[in-house]
């Protein structure tokens, strides 16, 4: 039993202890996650917010570069005609012009409708160059408007294609310049300088246009996979073949194939957040190391004062099961002195004829009969025996409530009771009929305990019957409860009595000098071993009481 409630309140301090520690650390849980997750919600809006604000600066800088030369080139198509282009020293004075402004021109030429460049101007000779199954030369008479992505050419240096298609007198003409790609790499290096980024350009398919200072070279092809067009700037996360991650934004070019990529790599920007995440880190270690400790104190604290308060109720609950008891035992008295009575009886009569017999011989002379007086002394050594069965069958009974457990068999235990009240039974008239099951296994429990439930149970039982009747114990094995029914022939007990009878201080027969505990005691002390009780009844029909107990090796003994 100790080893059991020792158990008991160990699982019941883990449990008190476990309870109070997540109920306590998931508040904590939930604000630092919550927290974090605002704090690197907050760090990355910041991040994205700095790379689309450098990204598409830098994407309306070369929009507005490529415009810049778009129109230029458009603004020539329109001011000269085809004929005044066509000659190579008006064409000479207009580069001239234009190489003013800046040397991002590379060269200048005039391409018919067949493909054929009627002039041109610039570091090679390319008058006469047939550019009719060219690429750029479909497209700009497809489109009216052709940029090519960089390519090395025969130069050997970055540059792109600008083309542009011009109607004359019902045909048209494509005035072409060749772009050096060193103002749009000015103008990428600008964001580089502004923030610790990487800024490039890429063409539709990942190949670098303008590549950066760190990666990529003219016409490789990059580890980012460009988004779909969109309007606007997109950021993700990616990671390159190293396994580094980047935060990644991308916009794309107005009317070209090419979009602004600008890469800056996590670990710059977690760094300068890793001293307060330790912190909040920190914090929240040790906010679950003072709740651990609470909760140990908590839960231990909690658990002494129930143990102390349940011992101070167990010893009060075992003075008043002894109290009952005793009180049971006065109301069996009558019946213990009537069984002590016949022996005690007997044995003065055998004593009173060894007397006489003593006496006769000596004044006769005759010598005595040493058979009889063994005869006598038999009778009277057996009369004691039963003396002393009946009064070790009280004091047994008596015996102050302990907390042991010891294998118990049932109906030998019913048995017992039945002896204290089965003298009074016949003086009522009543009968005592047993039904039991005669290879139940053995309970393991508290003999003295549920021997005064059955006691009380079966003195209940007797209250209630008025003249002839019949008390019926039957026990039997449920799946693994033992079941011990008490019916009786009696008067019943009244429906609205049937929910309150097993609390303390109710009872029916106060007018009897019932005390209301005895149903109440045998309730809890069944109750302690794991037990029920089921009563059923009807007025003027009788009453049955229904124990059951469980059948396992050592019962479910609790407090």
């Amino acid at each position: 039993m100790n080893t059991i409630k020792s158990r008991y309140y160990k699982l019941l301090k883990y449990k008190l202890f476990l309870t109070v520690f997540v109920v306590s650390i998931l508040p904590l849980t939930i604000i630092y996650s919550m927290s974090s997750s605002y704090y690197n919600r907050a760090i990355r809006s910041k991040i994205e917010s700095v790379l689309i604000n450098i990204s598409e600066n830098r994407k309306d800088a070369i929009e507005l570069f490529l415009k810049e030369k778009t129109e230029q080139l458009s603004v020539i198509g329109n001011l000269y005609s085809y004929d005044y282009l066509g000659n190579k020293k008006n064409l000479e004075r207009i580069f001239e012009s234009l190489q003013k402004e800046g040397k991002d021109y590379v060269d200048l030429s005039i391409v018919n409708q067949n493909g054929k460049a009627v002039s041109y101007v610039g570091p090679y000779n390319l008058s006469g160059m047939d550019y009719l199954n060219e690429k750029w030369f479909k497209e700009a008479m497809v489109r009216g408007v052709y940029k090519s992505d960089v390519f090395l050419g025969f130069r050997r240096f970055p540059h792109f294609i600008i083309a542009i298609k011009k109607p004359f007198d019902g045909k048209t003409f494509i005035i072409r310049s060749t772009i050096n790609t060193d103002a749009l790499k000015s103008l990428m290096r600008i964001a580089e300088v502004e923030a610790p980024v990487e800024a490039f350009i890429l063409n539709e398919e990942g190949i670098y246009q303008i590549p950066s200072t760190k990666k990529g070279k003219i016409a490789q092809k990059s580890f980012i996979v460009p988004e779909q067009p969109v309007a606007g700037t997109k950021v993700s996360e990616v990671r390159d073949a190293h396994g580094r991650s980047f935060y990644c934004a991308q916009s794309w070019i107005a009317d070209s194939d090419w979009v602004v990529v600008v890469l800056q790599a996590m670990k710059n920007n977690i760094e300068p957040l890793t001293g307060a995440m330790k912190v909040g880190k920190i914090l929240f270690i040790g906010g679950i190391l003072c709740i651990f400790i609470l909760s140990s104190i908590v839960s231990t604290w909690f658990t002494n004062r129930l143990y102390a308060s349940d011992m101070q109720r167990a010893t009060l609950n075992n003075q008043l099961i002894q109290a009952e008891k005793m009180a049971a035992i006065g109301r069996l008295a009558a019946g213990i002195a009537h069984e002590i009575n016949n022996p005690a009886a007997i044995i003065n009569n055998e004593a009173g004829w060894m007397h006489d017999l003593m006496k006769e011989n000596i004044q006769s002379g005759i010598k005595l009969d040493y058979n009889e007086f063994l005869k006598s002394i038999q009778q009277i050594k057996k009369q004691v025996d039963r003396c002393k069965s009946i009064t070790s069958r009280l004091l047994g009974f008596s015996r102050r409530v302990g907390e042991g457990t010891e294998p118990v068999h049932i109906n030998q235990l019913l048995d017992e009771a039945i002896f204290f009240l089965e003298k009074e039974a016949r003086h009522e008239n009543i009968d005592i009929v047993r039904e039991y099951q005669t290879d139940m296994s053995l309970w393991y429990g508290n003999a003295s305990q549920i021997e005064q439930v059955f006691l009380n149970m079966i003195t209940n039982a007797m209250d209630s019957i008025h003249g002839k009747g019949t008390i019926t114990l039957i026990t039997r094995t449920v799946n693994n409860s033992i079941e011990i029914s008490i019916h009786d022939t009696g008067s019943g007990i009244p429906k609205e009595y049937l929910t309150r009878i097993f609390e303390p201080f109710f009872s029916t027969k106060l007018h009897k000098g019932g005390t209301g505990l005895g149903l109440s005691i045998c309730y809890e002390i069944v109750k302690g071993f794991g037990g029920n009780i089921v009563v059923e009844s009807e007025p003027d029909k009788g009453t049955t009481f229904i124990i059951s107990l469980p059948a396992n090796d050592h019962g479910n003994l609790q407090i």
